[in-house]
């Protein structure tokens, strides 16, 4: 989909949209890479990929100099898991750094806004909203604005345009309100419009399930 596929056209062969759709995993391996831990690429094995598909991300894992492996557990089970575990412990250093930061805990919410969009999202910058502005002077108030940020933002894209695909640039982050996640300690920065919690479907996959009168089960 980053590289242009429509929804409907994944399950079908498409190495040139693959290929496009690569600058989307490189702008999270650089992401990464700021935290100076190991990184690798697990790839969640679908039954319509095909091996000139895998081939291509794990070469280009391979350029990067990113190990990669292909995670077939659905198909194989716990056997599916083995090359891709056995990729994490070669991974794993003697020694670790100290975790490296994007933000301090002292800096303005402006500041660790700025510091995600930019170094994590490739943005230009964050934008607030009246509302936004207005909601953060009363949380700071009750000293809420030096909590941790959590961010609520669109998956399907690295802007907060679920539209805007691959590795979009050009772009300034909205953040259109705040709230409290007070029990876990965040500040919660609300931008563009998405599900926030996870829902049924149209129609839910119960609406298949059927028990013949013999009690077999089909549907599942």
């Amino acid at each position: 989909m980053h590289g242009g596929a429509a929804l409907d056209q994944l399950t079908q062969t498409d190495t040139a949209a693959l290929s496009r759709g690569l600058a989307n995993l490189a702008a999270h391996l650089d992401s990464a890479a700021k935290f100076e831990r190991p990184v690798i690429v697990a790839i969640n094995r679908f039954t319509n990929d095909h091996e000139d598909e895998l081939a291509l991300v794990h070469e280009f894992c391979a350029a990067r100099g990113v190990p990669s492996a292909t995670a077939n557990v659905f198909g194989e089970g716990g056997a599916g898991a083995v090359k891709l575990a056995e990729t994490v412990l070669a991974a794993l250093p003697k020694e670790s750094k100290p975790l490296q930061f994007l933000y301090q805990p002292d800096d303005s919410v402006e500041a660790k806004l700025n510091a995600i969009a930019t170094k994590i999202y490739g943005a230009d910058g964050v934008q607030l909203t009246d509302e936004a502005k207005a909601k953060l002077v009363l949380f700071a108030r009750s000293g809420f604005d030096k909590l941790p940020l959590c961010m609520a933002k669109t998956q399907d894209s690295l802007s907060d345009d679920a539209k805007k695909r691959g590795r979009p640039s050009g772009f300034t982050i909205t953040v259109r309100d705040f709230e409290i996640a007070n029990g876990a300690g965040f500040l919660v920065a609300l931008t563009g419009t998405m599900m926030r919690m996870p829902a049924l479907p149209k129609v839910p996959s119960a609406e298949r399930i059927q028990v013949s009168e013999a009690g077999e089960i089909s549907g599942i």
